[in-house]
């Protein structure tokens, strides 16, 4: 009878020592991802000038973007566990730092030879304790670092070192 129970309660456990669930039921809700666009409302920006801009005119999406060293943009989540950064990359981008909770956990290099959209940059894990009613915070931080330096340009020399721009295209949780 006990040998019964205890296989029964790994069998519900499943392989990853999580709860097996029902599709439709609120376990599985916690499980997909859900997309934060750069103009969401819910962001917070502190500590320099954040703007949106509007890239579909060339076919892109809007970037939530800053070119102010230490200037942080930041969005709150209730009870997830698992993010995705997406962002833009370009030949005048920078380092942007990614904080989980208020430890920078990543700093990603956004300069890129070619524009490009919609490269996921860093993919990550919240803390699992407390979980999973924990209220966690991402926040993105322009690192100052990066960018295209000092260009020379038909002889000519460009003093391009206070340019590093950061952005973010989307965000994903689950």
């Amino acid at each position: 009878m006990i040998l019964a129970a205890g296989l029964a309660a790994l069998f519900l456990l499943g392989s990853f020592g999580q709860a097996v669930s029902a599709p439709g039921s609120p376990r599985m809700a916690c499980l997909r991802w859900t997309k934060v666009c750069a103009d969401d409302p819910e962001w917070s920006k502190d500590g320099g000038t954040w703007v949106i801009e509007d890239y579909s005119c060339v076919g892109g999406p809007k970037l939530l973007v800053t070119n102010d060293t230490g200037a942080t943009a930041t969005y709150v989540c209730v009870g997830k566990s698992r993010f995705k950064v997406v962002s833009a990359t370009d030949w005048h981008m920078g380092r942007m730092d990614i904080l989980v909770d208020g430890r920078r956990v990543a700093t990603v290099d956004l300069r890129s030879e070619e524009r490009r959209f919609g490269v996921e940059v860093y993919e990550g894990a919240f803390p699992r304790r407390p979980f999973p009613c924990a209220v966690h915070t991402l926040t993105f931080r322009c690192s100052g670092e990066g960018g295209p330096g000092v260009v020379e340009i038909d002889g000519e020399t460009y003093d391009l070192t206070w340019v590093h721009f950061v952005n973010v295209q989307e965000i994903w949780v689950r």
